[in-house]
């Protein structure tokens, strides 16, 4: 862009011809009275004048016959403005001098400003109704500046109003021209270099050769190739859309401003809608910023175009070139399939081809296709045509690969052998030909491999589906491979005793809870003490009062707690100044209901204390019984233990005291006594 110089516009006044000018003063002057009169319409000026821009001045045509002697008279110069052919935003300047060459003052009335199209491109000073007196001989100099904004050329007059009395309206004509045509000129630029180092013959972008995921970018300059002052409009610049891609094409088109933070250098500054706002390129005349449209092209490969063409898309661009509107730049280059992939034809699906290369890429005849061009051997013997030649040890022409010459599509014609990647009819179960004894086929014969197919106990661990295999047809190790083995390391449930490690194992039917039956976890025989009552046994647990050290029942008989037991030691105490009393030595208990259970003490306390207890016990002779005596002081009684037979239980008995009003238990304190109990004859003494 072009740097605006605006210039400062002066009127001249002073001495001319020895006549003082006057500036904006209204004074007449001579026999015409060429004073200033405002007016709204003819009928607000004096004879022989008319209204012109509101302002009073001589008709032309209203009889007046002018006397340069003694009246005033315009003279201009030049008679017609030339701005010549200007570029676009440069300011061009051209000087109007008006000179009163008659012989009374003229006045100018105003001085209006028109133009020939809607574009306002002219400016000039001093402008509008003026009131401008110049005495006989003096001048003034009228400033008039053109910047050009757009692509036509601009032509226009200034109107002089004034007193004179045959030019009350002069016209001085403005004019200026566009020479040469404005003419696209495009750069696929190869270096930094945007109008000379360029793609040429043809002109293309060519991305080359890209990885799948690749992102490039490519410069495109647009200049105007023509001469003269005529501008180039460019109305347009976008990517077509012929193959669906186009959103893979990014445009950022740019125009060099200068750097206002660092004048003498230029930056690059986005240009908006070309559709709606056309940008005017002129010709570069080497000064200031470059007049260049730089277009950034930003291509992203995807994954779905791998193998295929760089989309074939244009870059389009739209100009008032009448030889060339739309010029368009076609797009190429070739986007690389995934590693060990390869497109051969041409046509989706595209990278349909699987391979690796191998031999530096050069033909073995190894039965592969060394330089993956999607033919194996060529130029190599041609295995299976009946003819042992060079590269062949066997070749029996009967393109089977079942035999002991595999000689059929990608055979080898070599003496079959496990690992050549065929199954021999008679001699093999398997052969995938990689050469591994850890997959489904066993052709690793280096190693012990018969191309036989992979079962637990062959001694090779088959990967992701044994996890150990140790060949020894044996389930009572650490390895169970023998028959309907796991070739998994022996566990607990698998079905399998091992040796060393179990006693049992019936798999599924392990079990904690039915009797003699395998026991899991360790996988030990069902034995005393393992909470379950097996064939041999009569109680669980063991070492108990009714059940022995080999689980047998030594209780006797059912358990039977009804009875008077003895006590020891036996419960006494005394508090609240002898209104709590007792002592007892002996306990009767009577079961009802299966659960239910009372137990009575022989007493001496004056007041029939304690209190019969009630409760439960469960069949095991665990119990549980408790009375209360409501009162000032609540009295709990409460006595619970487990028999450990029919004569015999332990236990303890609590006396508790709970203060209903102040004082009432009279310092009654919570003993506890541990007790045991042992059969005597009924009725307690």
């Amino acid at each position: 862009m072009k740097t605006r110089t605006f210039l400062v516009l002066t009127i001249v006044c002073g001495v001319a011809m020895g006549t003082a000018v006057a500036c904006g003063d209204d004074s007449s002057s001579g026999s015409n009275n060429n004073s200033f009169i405002p007016c709204e319409g003819i009928e607000d000026c004096p004879p022989g004048y008319e209204c012109v821009s509101n302002v009073c001045v001589a008709d032309p045509d209203g009889g007046v016959e002018p006397d340069a002697s003694t009246d005033p008279d315009i003279e201009v110069d030049p008679t017609e403005l030339d701005f010549g052919n200007p570029l676009l935003n440069v300011a061009v300047e051209q000087t109007l001098t008006i000179t009163n060459v008659g012989g009374a003052d003229l006045t100018i009335f105003s001085i209006v400003l028109e133009e020939d199209d809607a574009t306002h491109e002219y400016d000039a000073t001093p402008l509008g109704n003026l009131a401008l007196v110049l005495a006989p001989g003096a001048s003034v100099e009228v400033d008039v500046q053109l910047v050009n904004i757009d692509d036509h050329a601009d032509t226009g007059r200034l109107v002089i109003n004034s007193n004179d009395l045959d030019e009350s309206m002069t016209t001085v004509p403005l004019v200026s021209e566009l020479k040469g045509d404005g003419l696209v000129g495009t750069c696929v630029m190869e270096t930094a270099d945007m109008y000379n180092d360029c793609v040429t013959n043809p002109e293309i972008i060519d991305f080359g050769q890209l990885p799948s995921d690749a992102t490039v970018l490519q410069d495109v300059s647009l200049f105007n190739a023509g001469t003269g002052n005529t501008p180039l409009v460019v109305q347009d610049i976008y990517v077509t859309n012929n193959s669906g891609y186009v959103s893979q094409f990014q445009l950022d088109v740019k125009r060099f401003v200068e750097d206002p933070a660092n004048p003498g250098t230029y930056m690059e500054e986005t240009i908006a809608d070309l559709t709606t706002n056309p940008y005017l390129l002129e010709v570069n005349d080497g000064e200031g910023a470059p007049e260049v449209l730089l277009i950034h092209v930003r291509f992203d490969a995807l994954a779905a175009l791998e193998g295929q063409p760089v989309p074939p898309e244009f870059l389009v661009i739209q100009t008032d070139d009448a030889s060339h509107p739309n010029v368009q730049i076609p797009f190429a280059g070739n986007i690389d399939c995934p590693e060990d992939w390869w497109e051969l034809d041409g046509v989706s699906p595209w990278c349909e081809y699987e391979c690796t290369v191998t031999n530096g890429g050069i033909e073995n005849c190894d039965n592969l296709d060394n330089n993956c061009d999607g033919v194996i051997d060529e130029g190599c013997p041609v295995c299976g045509n009946g003819v042992v030649e060079t590269g062949e040890t066997c070749d029996d022409g009967n393109h089977n690969n079942t035999d002991d010459c595999p000689d059929g599509i990608g055979g080898s014609c070599e003496p079959a052998v496990c690992g050549d990647g065929h199954v021999h009819a008679t001699n093999e179960e398997c052969d995938d030909g990689n050469h591994d004894n850890t997959d489904g086929c066993l052709d690793d014969t280096a190693n012990g491999g018969a191309c036989e197919d992979a079962v637990c106990g062959d001694g090779f661990v088959f990967d992701g589906v044994e996890t150990c295999d140790d060949g020894n047809h044996n389930n009572t190790d650490d390895c169970p491979d023998g028959v309907s083995g796991t070739c998994d390391p022996a566990t607990c449930g698998d079905g399998f005793v091992h040796a060393t490690a179990e006693e049992c194992d019936d798999g599924a039917a392990n079990s904690n809870t039915i009797p003699d039956a395998c026991r899991p976890v360790h996988c030990v025989l069902a034995s005393c003490g393992d909470g379950v009552i097996d064939t041999d046994e009569e109680c669980e647990p063991p070492n108990t009062s009714t059940c022995d050290d080999q689980c047998q029942d030594i209780s006797g008989g059912p358990l039977d707690p009804n009875g008077c037991y003895m006590i020891f030691p036996a419960p006494a105490h005394t508090c609240a100044f002898g209104y709590v009393e007792f002592s007892f030595s002996c306990t009767t208990f009577t079961v009802f209901g299966g659960t239910n259970i009372t137990v009575t003490t022989n007493t001496n306390s004056t007041h029939g204390q304690p209190c019969p207890m009630s409760g439960n016990i469960d069949a095991a002779g665990v119990f549980s019984a408790t009375c209360t005596l409501y009162g000032d002081c609540d009295e709990i009684y409460t006595i619970s233990g487990t028999f450990t037979d029919s004569d015999n239980w332990t236990g303890t008995f609590t006396s508790n005291y709970v203060e209903n009003v102040a004082g009432g238990c009279g310092g009654c304190t919570s003993p506890q006594w541990n007790l045991t109990g042992q059969t005597t004859s009924c009725p307690c003494p």
